[in-house]
Parts: C-alpha cells; structure tokens; sequence
C-alpha cells in the first residue's frame, strides 16, 4: 500500500488517457523543388540545420527528405521525377552527414518535368507506411514555381483537400524575393489548412529563408483540451500550449557494456505474503492519514477524487467570476503558465465567445512585425495561483542604514547605465554556453570528428566595445564616487599602535591588572599565614609596588618583610 502525498508521477500517469494529454510523433517532410540549383541548395542547408535540432530536441519525431522536378531518366530509383534523399525516420548521424556529402558535392540535378501532384502522392504514400501513434503529418514545400502545369491545377486542387481529410499539413517556402501566391498557391492553401498563410513569405537573403523554416517548423502541438464553463449552457473548448519553457541537458541513460543499446528500466511491485506479482495500476492502494487512522483509497476512487466526481463530458473550468490585471502579484508565481486558443473545430462558435470576452477584457490592441508574425497571439494566458497556504508576507522595505547619495553621483551613474544599455535587445540571440559547449562534445563524438566545433560565448559582455564606450563616463563616475588616489586594487595598510594623549605609549594594561590581582591575592594569604607558599617572584613584586627595599634578599627576609609591612599598616 502506497502512501497519498504529492506525487509527481501520479498526476503523469493519470493524465494519459485524459483529453488534457494528447500527444503522438510529429511527421515532417521536406519537398525540394531541384528544378533551381541554388534554391534547393538552401533548403538542403536548412534541412541539415532541421535535423540537427530534431536530434536533440525531438528524437521520437520522423523527418524525410524529397526532392521532385528530376529526369525520371537519370536515375532508375526516380518515380515521376522524385527522389526519396531521406526516407521518414527518426532524426540520426549517419542522415546529418549523408546531407553533408550532398551539399558539399555541389553539382546539379538533371532536372525534368516538374509534377508537383506527383510528389505530393510519394509524400502521402510515406505517411501512410508509418505506424503508431501520429500527433502531426506536415510537409514543407520548398518551391520557386509560382504555379504548376494547367495540367495539373485540378489534380492539385483534388490533392488539398484529400490533405485536409487526412489531417496533413502543408506550408509554403519560396525560394524566390518576389513570390506571389494569388496565381495558385492562396487557394490551394486555403484548402489544405482550412486558413490562408497571414504570414509575409518575402525573402531578402538567406538567412530570412533559414528564419521562416524555424517558424514553420516549431513545434506547435496543444498539449489537450478542455471545456469553458460560463454557466447557462455556454461552454466553448479551448486548446492550451505551453510557453518557451528553459532548456536543460538531455537525461543520461544506460546502456548495455556488450551491445551498447539503451537498457530499459522496468519496475516491478510484488506481494510480500505470497511474492506474486502485482499491477500497480489496480491491485496498489493508497492512503492518507488522518486523525491517525489510514484512510484507504482505491486507484478508481482516486481518479474520481482528482476529476471531483465529475465525467469527461461535463468536465471543465468553472469561470467564478473576474478580477482586475493588478490582482495578479509577481509574487504568486508557481510555474510557467499555458496558453488557451479557441477549438472552432470541435465546437463552433468558441472562436466568436473567446474573441468577444477578449475585446471585453483586454480591448485587444494586436500588434505586428516585419516578418508578419504576431507579437501578441490572439488568445489568453492561463496563469497557475498558489494556494492560500503558500503565500507569506515578504517585507518590501528593509530598515537598514543608507548611504545617501549625492545629486552629482546619481547623474554620474544614469550616464553609465544609459551608455552600456542594448539596442534592440532579443532573448533568442544568447544562446546557453553551457548546453553549446555539449552539443558540439555529444556532436563531434556521434559524428566521428576530431575536431570539435568551436562555438562563441554571446552571454560575455564585449569589453573591447564597452570600453570605448565608457571612455569618458566612467572617468567622471569614478572622480564623482570615489577620493582623489583611490585604488580599487591596493591592499590596506596594517593598523597604527595607540597612543595617549601626550602621544607617547599607553602603559602596559594586562601588567597593571595582573600587578592589582597580585596584592589581593596578597591580603588573602597574610591573613590565611600561607605568605611562605607564594614565589619570590610574587613576594619581590608586591614589595616593590609598596615602596620597600629588596635588595639581596632571601625568600625568608620577603617573607618577614612582608608581614612586617602588613603589621604597620
């Protein structure tokens, strides 16, 4: 019997088969128009930069390769002009160098009749030979074709919304500046996705090529979905999707010291009594306790307790009520949130009641960049609260003693901060040195190199730059806060002897207190007759302080002396 505390396994395990867990393998492929020598060179680099990412962040995914637009002549594994380069299959080494050896090779396609519906069928045709659980089917069309042959626009048409039924995605990369969709490609779209491509697909150079392949790419896969509750019967479904969460290193594994494959870890839960074994999912219990008795649950009871009674159907989120922005502390941060989106599909209408509580809400003022790409999704921010037996009162304002400060330092500063401030700052342009250093290691280690990548450190501030920068302000900061001669760098100089005030040396302290103690300790043994038992030390230095000669004396003459100064006294 297990004990019922918080559980981070649990909860994974019994989302499994909740609609709020909804995962798969994501299929992608990427068609290559071969027809343009330079084009497909770049969407051969951008698959290779693909497949070096799908390594270590989706290695379950498949991805594939297809080139069309060939001599069906040239080449007897060729089918109507296409080219399967990689077939659909889980990212690994040996396909990152077969497309180096590609790139590097440099020579060009003998090129033929260009049938895109073709290559389309060859792609579908991969899809359907993939078995298991499949969460996306997407194929990214590199092309520079503004249309294909009259021949083929129905075919084409026809083959889109096969694609729709079959829950395959398409997304279009030109491989030209000055593409335009309206010939075909804004209606075949339009029937392949259910929507038109609201993004700007013009290219200037390369690298904005490389940028909308990572946009098209990216992994937007709902982690489930879940009904809105507003009472009255208004219940529209909404889809939620994670935020950018942080990125650590890939877990290690074990592997076998013979074969070196992965060894897998099963657990095993056995009955003491009669050592049969037990399903943890129906024969394990769980317990609380409570006024110090156990109180049993059973697995059913449990996953009725954490949907409270309620069925799948009727599950939800109970909208309560709605509270003010300022309500929300950054001090009520317990996790990195959700975004929810409207799923029109499963049930229409959510899109209209999500859309009217935003401009409600929000008043929603959209915003756009350059790319096209939205700067503010149009949906809501699912925010996680602490329990109110997790909050505590943190003092904002420490009583503690501040320098003040003068007004001339405080400009000084400001000139400083303002100076070292950076320009169109982006998040994404800093990359993890510590996760770069082990992707090149792992990297030159599963592709048999000796040299390993070099990479740049962008977190290390350019001193070189700053420096010329605070040529100036930093020598009036430094005039402003600190004395004429400071060196930062110098070590302290030792501590002064004391002096009195005349500025000679302070007498000796402990021998003025030890020399007092003497002469009581003094008085105690007259009085107890015990003088003999004391040292000539002892004995020579309280007759001195009272003024008596000792010259060549022996201890007997102290002795007497010292009586006899007491009996005067």
């Amino acid at each position: 019997m297990d004990r019922w505390d918080e559980e981070d396994d649990f909860d994974e395990q019994n989302l499994g088969n909740s609609p709020w867990n909804q995962g798969g393998k994501d299929l992608m492929i990427f068609l290559v128009d071969a027809t343009n020598f330079e084009g497909a060179s770049l969407a051969l680099k951008c698959a290779h930069s693909t497949l070096r990412t799908l390594i270590w962040k989706s290695s379950m995914d498949l991805f594939g390769l297809v080139l069309y637009g060939l001599d069906p002549d040239s080449d007897q594994n060729k089918l109507s002009g296409t080219k399967i380069l990689l077939p659909l299959n889980p990212a690994e080494p040996d396909n990152i160098l077969q497309l180096e050896e590609e790139i590097e090779s440099g020579s060009a396609y003998p090129t033929g009749k260009v049938l895109l519906n073709d290559a389309f069928w060859q792609c579908q045709s991969m899809f359907d030979d993939v078995s298991g659980k499949v969460g996306s089917k997407r194929i990214l069309l590199f092309t520079d074709k503004e249309a294909p042959l009259d021949e083929e626009r129905k075919r084409l048409l026809k083959k889109a919304e096969d694609f729709n039924n079959t829950d395959i995605s398409v997304d279009l990369i030109p491989l030209k500046s000055d593409f335009d969709m309206k010939p075909f490609f804004a209606d075949f779209l339009v029937r392949a996705n259910n929507e038109a491509s609201s993004e700007d697909l013009s290219l200037t150079s390369p690298d904005d090529l490389m940028k909308i392949v990572r946009r098209k790419i990216h992994r937007k896969r709902k982690l489930g979905s879940i009904y809105l509750d507003f009472g009255g019967g208004l219940r529209p479904k909404v889809s939620f999707y994670n935020f950018i969460g942080r990125s650590n290193k890939p877990p290690r594994v074990y592997l076998s010291k013979d074969t070196n494959t992965e060894v897998a870890i099963s657990r095993k839960y056995m009955n003491p009594d009669n050592g049969q074994e037990l399903n943890s999912a129906l024969d394990i219990n769980k317990y609380q306790e409570y006024g110090g008795r156990k109180v049993v649950f059973t697995p059913d009871e449990v996953k009725m307790i954490t949907k409270m009674g309620i069925s799948s159907e009727k599950s939800g989120l109970r909208i309560l009520g709605f509270r003010p922005l300022s309500s929300l502390k950054w001090s009520h941060f317990v996790r990195s949130g959700t975004f929810i989106y409207p799923e029109e599909e499963e049930v229409v209408g959510s899109l209209k009641v999500m859309s009217s509580l935003l401009i409600k809400c929000l008043e929603k003022e959209e915003e756009t960049r350059e790319d096209g790409a939205q700067e503010i999704p149009p949906g809501f921010h699912l925010a996680y609260l602490p329990f109110s037996d997790d909050l505590r009162n943190v003092p904002t304002r420490l009583d503690c003693n501040k320098s003040r400060v003068l007004p001339e330092q405080l400009e000084a500063g400001k000139k400083v901060i303002h100076k070292l401030r950076l320009k169109n700052y982006n998040s994404e342009a800093f990359a993890n040195p510590e996760l770069q250093a082990h992707y090149c290691l792992v990297e030159s280690l599963a592709l048999n190199r000796d040299d390993v990548e070099d990479f740049v450190d962008t977190t290390l501030p350019p001193q070189d730059v700053i420096q010329k920068k605070l040529e100036v302000v930093s020598k009036e900061f430094n005039e402003a806060v600190y004395p004429d001669g400071y060196d930062p760098d110098a070590k302290p100089p030792p501590p002064s002897k004391r002096k009195d005030i005349q500025g000679k040396d302070k007498p000796d302290d402990a021998k003025k207190a030890k020399t007092d103690l003497e002469v009581l300790d003094m008085d105690s043994s007259i009085r107890g007759k015990s003088v003999e038992k004391l040292t000539v030390d002892v004995l020579k230095n309280f007759l001195v302080a009272k003024g008596v000669t000792i010259s060549h004396k022996r201890k007997a003459d102290l002795v007497r002396l010292v009586y006899e100064y007491h009996s005067q006294s």
